[in-house]
């Protein structure tokens, strides 16, 4: 869920343009932090020094959101999410 993230990127986005924000997902930072670095130095035209770690490698289990959280808090954030989702594919920035 996303919350109401759109709401401050429209904002954002009028302030600054759209070309100058871009829009990470933290599940792209897990599955492939090499990707993501590649991305944040695209975008800001330099490098960054040494890769980003990757964490929790030890076979931890990942501590979820509740089954009840997720029927409780998904409908809230559903329009929320779909009005990003079509933000983004509108206003096209920085590709993801």
């Amino acid at each position: 869920p996303t919350g109401k993230y759109v709401n401050h990127l429209k904002k954002w986005s009028d302030l600054f343009g759209r070309d100058k924000l871009l829009v990470l997902s933290y599940d792209e930072l897990q599955q492939n932090p090499e990707t993501f670095q590649w991305r944040v130095q695209e975008f800001i035209g330099g490098q960054l020094p040494g890769n980003l770690p990757r964490l929790n490698t030890k076979g931890n289990s990942k501590i979820g959101i509740s089954d009840f959280a997720k029927r409780t808090l998904g409908p809230m954030f559903a329009v929320k999410n779909e009005e990003l989702y079509n933000f983004l594919d509108t206003h096209k920035g920085p590709p993801m």
